[in-house]
């Protein structure tokens, strides 16, 4: 099987592109070589044709009953958790059960949400669905954890081998993360902006691993 990438046509839109049938199975060289390729080119497509039609900072706006109620309960735990436990404190009990809960409530609010509008769709995701962050956020960790053992070894060997076996681990656990993501509901694009501030620590990381190993 072989997928050329699509192009726009003679009026600029993107969004007309040609069906990309059944994956091939994922161990197979037409999965790595053509498939996922593919995906990956029509995800570019579709978030450029969407930069060129924001027109206003407030076309997209985001809920913020929803992060502000996160944060609100994260806080709750942050602060709770450490008292209950030092302190045996119950106000800090209560901060931690209320934090806890409303943390836990939410993520079930997500779930059963998502099932039922799955449900209504008739069927699971697809690769269209595909989320790339979720993607590259494994390929940077496994490179991250290899040069992480080889900076604590003291070996540019093992950094070495350790960010190649990382890199191809987290392309296989990538691949599928990137489709499951969707299966969290609405929270999962809380967990993809968590994501972007993960891989940014990860890669500041990476640079500084990689100047204590090679260059220092």
């Amino acid at each position: 099987m072989s997928l050329e990438r699509p192009v726009a046509d003679s009026s600029g839109d993107y969004s007309k592109l040609p069906p990309l049938g059944p994956p091939p199975k994922f161990f197979s060289l037409a999965f790595h070589k053509d498939f996922f390729p593919a995906i990956l080119w029509r995800l570019h497509l579709r978030r450029k044709k969407q930069r060129e039609e924001y027109s206003s900072p407030f076309a997209n706006h985001v809920h913020l009953e929803i992060p502000i109620a996160i944060v609100f309960c994260i806080t709750l735990l942050v602060m709770g958790l450490p008292t209950l436990i030092t302190k045996h404190s119950l106000a800090g009990g209560a901060m931690a059960v209320l934090g806890s809960a409303g943390l836990i409530a939410m993520f079930i609010s997500s779930l059963r949400s998502e099932k039922i509008a799955r449900a209504e769709a008739g069927g699971g995701y697809s690769f269209d669905y595909f989320v790339a962050p979720m993607f590259f956020f494994f390929i940077l960790m496994g490179v991250t954890a290899g040069l992480s053992v080889g900076f604590i070894r003291n070996s540019e060997w093992l950094a070495i081998i350790g960010s190649l076996t990382g890199l191809i681990t987290g392309y296989m656990v990538g691949v599928f993360a990137g489709i499951w993501i969707n299966y969290l509901g609405w929270i999962g694009a809380y967990v993809v902006y968590l994501v972007f501030a993960a891989m940014t620590a990860m890669g500041i990381l990476d640079v500084i691993l990689i100047y204590g190993l090679f260059f220092k």
